[in-house]
């Protein structure tokens, strides 16, 4: 079924997973979704807000695009390091289904974009792993949150993560623990010059400063289907924690034991931004998909009886085409 399907990729499951990809998200052609509305202090989402935010549609097929080479890329990843197998597009098939449960997602939000740049700042982390003078890298994980956060400004709490590791994966130094900081500051350098330039500072000054001494409740008015998917994502999660609790965790190898532990303060961190800065919890829940999809796919993979998750798979599958074609209004 499904998940052997996608044990392998050849030509035929990619097709089919951009078939599947089309299908959850191509209700957004139909129903466009509204445009996240954007901020001073997310400059670069701002410059394609003001472009093209008048287009819904527009957003949503760019929205796609977005996921679907996020999805390539998040299997790339995760089978080069060896989590999976590496013929399998497990990853990718639930990264599709993860990013795709609800309408609220299928356009180009700022988390989206966010995404992107963690999924790159993971693939370093995991590269840096057992190198003993990766200077160069760690500077390019600092720069790539800062330009994330240009996106999305709370991606910056990802900092943690960035220290996390060199704490407890790596022998510390100081020199490593600022590289990432320098990194991060950088293109605040240039932004920072660019409205002095133009005299704006004291304008954007006090829009961060607004936004660190604001507080805003995470909404969780979801609808009964939303909240079904979100269930049933949970319960797969917990079988695959349960899994390699009992003692698999310990048959993978030391570096992928490495990359699993990194994952997992990663799914941790990654409830920072929700807690802290709230908004629209479906949005911030796609934090969550990035290291959700590491635990999940390699859990999937080793499976032999794969029947019952099978189950699960297409029930989500067809709880989600519900939820985003609105098929509840029609009954």
């Amino acid at each position: 079924m499904l998940i052997k399907f996608f044990r392998s990729s050849y030509l035929i499951q990619y097709i089919i997973l951009f078939l599947i990809a089309l299908t959850l998200g191509g209700s957004s052609l139909i129903y466009p979704v509204d445009v996240m509305p954007s901020r001073d202090i997310y400059p670069f989402y701002s410059i394609i807000y003001f472009w093209l935010g008048d287009f819904k549609i527009l957003f949503s097929v760019m929205g796609f695009i977005f996921l679907f080479f996020e999805t390539l890329m998040i299997n790339n990843i995760i089978t080069e390091n060896k989590i999976v197998p590496k013929n399998s597009l497990l990853p990718g098939f639930l990264y599709v289904i993860l990013m795709s449960f609800s309408p609220e997602l299928l356009t180009l939000h700022p988390v989206l974009i966010a995404n992107f740049f963690l999924i790159l700042i993971l693939n370093l982390v995991f590269k840096i792993y057992g190198q003993k003078k990766p200077f160069t890298l760690l500077y390019k994980l600092g720069l790539i949150l800062g330009v994330a956060s240009f996106f999305y400004f709370p991606v910056y709490l990802f900092l943690i993560f960035i220290f996390w590791f060199l704490f407890f994966l790596r022998s510390l130094s100081w020199r490593e623990l600022m590289i990432p900081v320098v990194g991060l500051i950088t293109p605040y350098i240039f932004l920072v010059v660019w409205y002095f330039c133009f005299d704006q500072l004291e304008f954007v000054y006090y829009d961060y400063l607004k936004f660190f001494q604001s507080t805003e409740l995470i909404d969780i008015e979801l609808n009964i289907i939303t909240k079904m998917i979100l269930g049933i994502f949970a319960i797969l999660f917990l079988f695959s924690m349960i899994y390699f609790a009992g003692g698999k965790y310990y048959e993978k190898s030391i570096s992928t034991r490495k990359k699993l532990k990194l994952s997992f303060s990663l799914l941790i961190i990654s409830f920072i931004p929700i807690i802290l800065y709230g908004g629209s919890m479906i949005n911030s829940l796609t934090f969550l998909a990035i290291p959700v999809v590491v635990f999940t796919s390699s859990y999937l993979s080793e499976l032999k009886k794969t029947y019952f998750p099978n189950l699960i798979i297409i029930l989500l599958i067809l709880l989600i085409l519900i939820n985003n074609y609105h098929l509840l209004d029609f009954i």
